[in-house]
């Protein structure tokens, strides 16, 4: 999927990680890859718990940015993905902090 929107995915320190944590960054790399209509380049840290995409005209969605963040009141099938991640996220006792610019998108998980 990567290859046919010419997005590079780069993997850093993720060979030791395992179970639900690697699912949770399977679907932050997802959110990041539909954020790159144009290509780009994702680069996923699993020590640091970042995934960070970047490429001309970077999107993020609303609906995907209201469900990481836990602020939805009526759920459709645009905010599911988001949702999923916000669940695994609770469940591994961590938040899914957002920062987003027009070239710039971070995922990051933050323990609490």
């Amino acid at each position: 999927m990567a290859k046919l929107k010419s997005v590079e995915v780069l993997f850093i320190h993720a060979e030791d990680y395992q179970g639900e944590y690697v699912r949770l960054v399977l679907a932050l790399t997802l959110v990041c890859l539909e954020s790159l209509p144009r290509g780009g380049k994702i680069i996923i840290d699993a020590d640091q718990g970042n995934v960070t995409a970047s490429g001309e005209k970077c999107y993020l969605s609303k609906e995907i940015q209201d469900a990481v963040s836990g602020s939805v009141d009526v759920p459709s099938s645009r905010h599911s993905l988001g949702m999923l991640i916000y669940n695994w996220a609770k469940n591994f006792g961590a938040t899914v902090n957002l920062e987003h610019e027009p070239t710039k998108l971070v995922l990051a998980l933050v323990k609490f």
